[in-house]
């Protein structure tokens, strides 16, 4: 090109001119080829990506596959380790509170608590106070119980010098009181007693003694006596939230015989925690040798005569590896499964004529939508809102608890609800009334006792037991004479 250039240049042109031209072609050829390359390059680069990710997410998938998609045995035992997970958040929940009521520390419970039922049901109210000092044996409890603004109940009560003082708040001036000494050391006796038998080095490996570990030892035993053979290959779906989701359905045969095998391989894992065979020996009052021993007959004995019943349990995987659920199956009798799928689990009951369901929402940890159907005539849903908090550390702790209910059957509907707040803090004393003009129930004078009935009639307690002893009358009356 360059140099077709130079020839059909004019004879007058300089040999300066003509090198010029020769460098203004060449840098455009040059140019050309690095455009090509960077469009090469635009179009390799992508492609390359695209490729490495899928083969990525092919080998993850193959590896997910590998591990726990086919492998229905895999799956049961991972499922029962994760019911660890469950406990661990269940005790993450109580700990706030578990703080405050450890220790000699006096401490005060509050709750209030408001019921709406459906039309023509009421709306009750109840607001309960609990102090307690368990180094000085001391308690007070408040009660105040309404019904459509209307008083139920009024109770005070105090535990003082071995004394339960207690009033009707609605009707009584006075406390009456009767002696609990003997009632207080007939528990403490027999709480230590049951607690004679068990040291208080037992008492501290109890404690410490991570329970959870025999879940693990289920899981391990199962692994140890089913197989991916035990389980037959079949397409299927199961229900989830009305839903028919496709799956792979893996079913085993649970028989007796199954089940004897994987009791003995919790016994073999159970017999080697020294610390286990401790606590049973402890509580049961037996040696540490004889719960061995028995651990060794369990694990050794041939039963006879064993049952063909069985019971059919599937595992439900979805095309990608996931488990949707599990399915349990009685001959004759139905069948039970559970599915899920994100944040919804649904219980699916069918027998005979008869079928049902349950969904359970998870909208997230402190809020939960549970709904019910039978049949498709009776629905039914539980809105559970809880919120927990510690409001001081190690001091004070509050947890409300909002449920709303809704049942629909027959083209009636009927909603009704609940709130609750309960707050527990650490105070410096229980605030004990002043007793002194306390009345002994078991020496009053006819007077006094004159006083007591008269002051227990005109209680909106006495209205409340006069009315559900007189509902209870008319029923027996009529249950006796439908003949």
């Amino acid at each position: 090109m360059a140099k077709k250039v130079l020839e059909e240049m004019p004879k007058e042109d300089t040999t300066k001119e003509a090198e010029k031209a020769l460098e203004a072609v060449e840098k455009e050829e040059k140019e050309a080829k690095v455009c090509k390359k960077c469009n090469a390059k635009k179009i390799i680069i992508p492609i390359v990506i695209v490729l490495v990710a899928a083969i990525v997410g092919f080998g993850c998938f193959l590896g997910y596959r590998m591990i726990f998609g086919d492998d229905p045995v895999k799956i049961t035992s991972k499922a029962i380790r994760g019911l660890k997970d469950k406990f661990e958040d269940v005790k993450k929940d109580s700990d706030g509170m578990d703080k405050i009521l450890e220790g000699n520390d006096p401490y005060e419970i509050n709750t209030k608590v408001t019921v709406s039922l459906p039309e023509g049901m009421g709306k009750y109210n109840l607001n309960a106070l609990i102090q307690a000092d368990g180094e000085n044996e001391k308690a007070k409890i408040d009660v105040d119980a309404k019904q459509n603004g209307k008083s139920i109940l009024a109770l005070n009560a105090l535990l003082n010098d071995n004394k339960l003082y207690f009033k009707l708040a609605d009707t009584m001036s006075n406390y009456y009181y009767f002696d609990i000494a003997g009632l207080v050391k007939e528990f403490t006796d027999g709480v230590q007693t049951g607690q004679s038998n068990i040291d208080p080095e037992t008492l501290q490996l109890i404690s410490k003694y991570d329970f959870t570990k025999l879940i693990d030892y289920v899981a391990d035993s199962i692994d140890s006596v089913f197989t991916k053979d035990d389980f037959e290959k079949e397409k299927s779906t199961i229900t989830i939230k009305d839903k028919e989701v496709k799956a792979t359905k893996y079913t085993a045969k649970l028989t007796q015989e199954k089940a004897i095998k994987v009791a003995k391989a919790f016994a073999k894992k159970a017999k080697n925690d020294k610390d286990l065979i401790k606590i049973i020996a402890s509580v049961t009052g037996e040696k540490e040798a004889t719960i061995t021993k028995y651990f060794d007959e369990l694990i050794d004995t041939e039963p006879e005569n064993l049952t063909k019943d069985y019971i059919l349990y599937s595992v439900y995987v979805s095309s990608l590896g996931k488990t949707l659920g599990y399915g349990f199956e009685m001959d004759g009798l139905g069948y039970v499964t559970i599915g899920q799928k994100g944040d919804v689990t649904t219980i699916y009951v069918k027998a005979g004529e008869y079928f049902g369901s349950i969904d359970i929402d998870e909208k997230s940890d402190d809020h939960v939508v549970i709904s019910g159907n039978v049949m498709g005539m009776v629905t039914a849903e539980i809105d559970i809102k809880t919120d927990l908090d510690t409001i001081k550390k190690n001091k004070e702790y509050k947890e409300t608890l909002d449920i709303k209910v809704s049942v629909s059957a027959l083209g009636q509907s009927l909603k009704a609800s609940l709130n609750a707040t309960t707050t527990v803090k650490k105070i410096s004393k229980v605030d004990v009334s002043d007793v002194k003009n306390a009345i002994n129930l078991e020496k009053m004078t006819y007077a006094q006792q004159a006083q007591f009935e008269k002051e227990l009639e005109k209680s909106s307690l006495y209205k409340l037991l006069e009315g559900l002893f007189a509902s209870k009358q008319v029923t027996n009356y009529q249950t006796v004479h439908t003949y």
